[in-house]
């Protein structure tokens, strides 16, 4: 699987475009790169990445210490219902991580059948099932912001970006070097500044004392 493979998969899981879209004429001719038929793409490429995706989230369900799921069942305008899934773990370090390992499309939604879907989820991957500390039902607001941040290994430079533009945090280059710099030659001119007011300050009371002084000897000799 290749990058470009991996860019374009990351294209429409991170945009509202259909995969019809591949046999547009006029995307096509826009493009310098080949894009694969719909058929290629929906085939081949996407198993492969969901593949990638599968072993990746798997490898930190076998290093987790503690793992609590978070499950959610959520319809559609098509009254289709989905049970969301996502592994909350906790490592040695006592680092966190969240993830979404999967979506069960549910025919049902009593106990019985969210209990089996969920069991189902977990059971696609080969972990040591007795981490499982706890399940935490409905959490949507945190299955939300997973699922539009994309929180999985392969998005981790998306969802780096995505918070830099959210929180305002940019890289400093070498130009911006330069202004912290000046910035900090400014500061420390401006405290130099203040620590030499008080002096003139005192200086000039003391003066004012010494006026004040003459006036009154000057009012007694009068």
């Amino acid at each position: 699987m290749t990058d470009k493979d991996t860019n374009l998969v990351k294209y429409f899981l991170t945009s509202n475009t259909a995969i019809a879209q591949l046999k547009n004429p006029y995307l096509r001719a826009l493009l310098i790169t080949k894009l694969p038929h719909p058929h290629t793409f929906t085939k081949s490429i996407l198993p492969r990445v969901f593949k990638k995706m599968k072993k990746n989230i798997e490898v930190k369900l076998k290093e987790a210490v503690f793992i609590c799921l978070i499950v959610d069942l959520w319809t559609n305008p098509n009254m289709v219902k989905y049970l969301a899934i996502c592994a909350s773990m906790v490592y040695k370090n006592f680092a966190k991580e969240l993830r979404v390992i999967g979506m069960e499309r549910m025919q049902f939604s009593n106990s019985e059948s969210i209990k089996e879907a969920i069991e189902k989820c977990v059971n696609k991957y080969e972990f040591d099932k007795t981490k499982i500390a706890g399940v935490v039902c409905d959490q949507d607001s945190a299955l939300v912001r997973l699922f539009r941040q994309n929180e999985n290994l392969l998005f981790d430079e998306f969802i780096e970006n995505a918070d830099v533009n959210a929180n305002g945090f940019e890289d400093v280059d070498e130009a911006d070097d330069v202004d912290l710099e000046e910035l900090s030659n400014e500061q420390e001119q401006e405290q130099e500044q203040e620590q030499a007011e008080p002096e003139h300050n005192a200086d000039f009371y003391r003066f004012d004392a010494i006026d004040e002084e003459i006036d009154r000897i000057a009012g007694e000799i009068d």
